[in-house]
């Protein structure tokens, strides 16, 4: 390791090398999150100088429900929820969806998604083409950016 050659030592250049590799591995992480691609949600260039909780609007939540309020649906079209399953509710062990929403310009892809997909249980998107269920998954994935919910 003590090895010179013209003032230069194996060590400084292991040391180089390591830092060229810690260097250009933060720098292509930043830049994939920054820089628009074909797949994900490019973030802003300060991105890790924001704080990573979500501000919530008062107008964006307003048009949320409460649990087991359905207003616009008809009790009689939904198979009544297991008392396991509302345990799993009120722990929080399932994830809920509440007021998704997707637009693209003037169309809207996804309109105001109400879901909740319990632990052990299988889940299912049914609907015709053009429904919404590839943007709702790709919303839930994190691909798409929902616009609101």
């Amino acid at each position: 390791m003590g090895i010179e050659y013209q003032n230069y030592s194996f060590r400084g250049g292991l040391l180089m090398m390591f830092g060229n590799v810690i260097f250009w591995s933060i720098l292509g992480l930043y830049l994939d999150q920054v820089i628009p691609s074909q797949f994900g949600v490019s973030k802003s260039w300060n991105f890790c100088c924001k704080s990573s909780k979500k501000k919530t609007d008062k107008d964006d939540t307003r048009h949320l429900l409460a649990d087991n309020e359905h207003p616009d649906e008809d009790p009689r079209n939904f198979e009544a929820v297991a008392d396991a399953l509302k345990k799993q509710e009120k722990s929080n062990d399932c994830l809920k969806v509440r007021g998704l929403v997707k637009t693209f310009g003037q169309k809207r892809a996804v309109d105001g998604t109400n879901l909740t997909m319990y632990n052990g249980q299988i889940f299912a998107l049914l609907g015709h083409n053009g429904a919404g269920k590839t943007t709702t998954l790709s919303m839930l994935s994190g691909l798409l950016e929902p616009t609101a919910g």
